[in-house]
Formats: structure tokens, C-alpha cells, sequence
């Protein structure tokens, strides 16, 4: 089974693996006890900055404007030049918090490894609309989105009925852990002392929107709150466990705990979301399971 963090506990517990007891409830006949399934969600909150800038150069009149959009994307297509050889968001920071930071007082550094991040900026050069925010009809920006990547707040992916055409049930718990309220507001923190340099006078014009009145760490905790989404970087949710152990979803060979011929391969078997993007690892957890597959019926590789 592949069918992602969000889709493979959602068909499992259909199929009856799961919490037996909410399965009964819903009038699903459950068939195997894993009460896990569908536990230890976890994504990268994600913060959405906008600030507005002296320029005309951007990807802002590209986007507006379908005609101009049209004649990129006609020249990209025809002879793989022009503006669309690149994307708006081709500058990535990685960021740790402060070894002294105080919150280290009362919680173990969550990241793998020094040299691992525990927060990440993305600059994208232009309005990058998110939610139910538009672009607005004049002016240039710079977009900077601004993620946790280390967070230890966990989630759930429920069901909310027995019917398979009824959406999941999906609570990310975000910003439910105090780590990563305080990650979020070091990197709203990063991205505004950037913005706020001297290298930036005349090119920088100021924050835009509701950004613009989070001038204290509680005004930036409050804007996240309201302005934060996920990274569709969703992990855990049938997560590994040693052979054995009463925790978990499979076990270290891909095979679900107490079922037959029965593998998850993506991205809801990791046990912690790793502080990066996370498509390579899916592809490594793909190429294993096919070994073991492999391996399993006496195959050549």
C-alpha cells in the first residue's frame, strides 16, 4: 500500500486495522487492533510573510497578467528558455535556533544533529497566494514562507464515518507543542531582521498585511496562529516499530504488525518527520521495500 500519510491509515481503518474500539463505534468491523494507526501525524507549520518591494522585475506583472503568462510559458515550452527556466522560490535557508536558546531548558533539542536544522526559510520572488489570501491588484513583493522543520507537536488522521467517499478526518495539532511556538516566532524573528538590514534600503519597502502589527514575539506567535499552513510534507501516520514492540504500524521490513502479505511503502511509516523536505526519503523507503520484496521471493536484482 502507497497511498500517503493521509490516505493509508484512512484505508486502513476502513478496512478495519486500527483502534478497534473507535472502529466499532463507527460501525466498522475491526479485524486488527492497531491503535496507532492514524496517530503521530506530522507535517512543517508554515508561516506566510509578504513583503512589499521597489522593483518591477519580479514574478508579480508575470502572474497578473494571463497574456504575458502565456507567452513564458509558450516560450519555455517550445525551446526550454526564457523566465520560466527557474522558479520565484529557488532561495532556501536552513536555521538553527541558538544553542543557548531558553527552550532548551525545557525541551531536548528535537532535531537529529547539529548539523540539522531546526526552522527554514523559502524566498519566493513575488505574491505567493496562500489560503484565502489574493494577490493584490497593484505592487511587487517578495514572499518569504517561514517553516518549522524540527516540530514535536503530533497529530491524528481519523475517521469521521464508515463511508470511503467521506474525507478523513485530519488534525495536525499544529503549534500544540511549545517548542514549536517558539521555533515559529525565532523564525519570524530571522525573516524580520533580515528584511530589516541596510542592504535592503530603498529595495525593501515594509511588511505587508497583518504582518505589518506583529511587532512583538506575542503579535508573531498570534499572526502564525492565523497564518500558517502545512507543507504536504505529511509523515507517521503507520509508523515503524521494532518486531515486538505494542507501539507502532509495521514493522522494520514494511509488513503491518500481526497481518499477512500485507507492506506500506511511503511516507506515514516514518516514526519522525525529518527536518528537510522529505520526497528523497520516500524514494529511499520505495527502493527498500522493493529489495525486500525481492529478497523475500528469491528474485534477482
Amino acid at each position: 500500500m502507497a497511498a500517503g500519510a493521509i490516505g493509508t491509515p484512512q484505508i486502513l481503518q476502513l478496512s478495519g486495522i486500527g483502534n478497534s474500539d473507535v472502529l466499532s463505534g463507527l460501525g466498522i468491523e475491526p479485524i486488527l487492533d492497531l491503535p496507532d494507526v492514524g496517530q503521530n501525524l506530522q507535517d512543517h507549520p508554515m508561516a506566510v510573510a509578504y513583503y512589499q518591494v521597489n522593483s518591477t522585475k519580479g514574478w508579480d506583472d508575470v502572474t497578473r497578467n494571463s497574456t504575458i503568462f502565456g507567452e513564458y510559458l509558450d516560450e519555455w515550452e517550445s525551446s526550454r528558455q526564457g523566465l520560466f527556466v527557474d522558479s520565484p522560490a529557488n532561495v532556501l535557508a536552513f536555521m538553527r535556533l541558538p544553542e543557548d536558546a531558553p527552550i532548551f531548558e525545557d525541551y531536548e533539542d528535537p532535531s537529529p544533529d547539529q548539523c540539522f536544522a531546526h526552522t527554514e526559510l523559502i524566498f519566493v520572488d513575488g505574491f505567493a497566494p496562500f489560503g484565502a489570501v489574493a494577490q493584490p491588484a497593484i505592487g511587487n513583493f517578495i514572499t518569504i514562507l517561514a517553516a518549522v522543520v524540527s516540530p514535536l507537536s503530533r497529530g491524528t488522521v481519523t475517521l469521521g464515518s464508515a463511508s470511503p467517499y467521506d474525507d478523513p478526518l485530519i488534525d495536525p495539532a499544529f503549534f500544540t507543542s511549545d517548542f514549536d511556538t517558539y521555533a515559529m516566532v525565532q523564525a519570524l524573528n530571522d525573516v524580520e531582521e533580515l528584511m530589516t538590514t541596510s542592504l535592503w534600503n530603498g529595495y525593501i519597502l515594509g511588511a505587508f498585511g497583518d504582518l505589518a502589527n506583529a511587532t512583538t514575539n506575542a503579535g508573531k506567535l498570534a499572526f502564525a496562529r492565523e497564518n500558517s499552513f502545512n507543507v504536504n510534507h505529511a509523515v507517521g501516520t503507520a509508523f515503524m516499530s521494532p518486531v515486538g514492540s505494542t507501539t507502532g504500524v509495521v514493522n522494520p521490513d514494511l509488513t503491518v504488525k500481526g497481518a499477512q502479505k500485507l507492506r506500506i511503502v511511503d511516507a506515514s511509516v516514518f516514526p519522525f518527520i525529518p527536518p528537510c523536505h522529505p520526497q528523497a526519503l520516500v524514494y529511499i523507503a520505495a527502493e527498500r521495500a522493493s529489495d525486500l520484496i525481492k529478497t523475500q521471493y528469491g528474485l534477482s536484482s
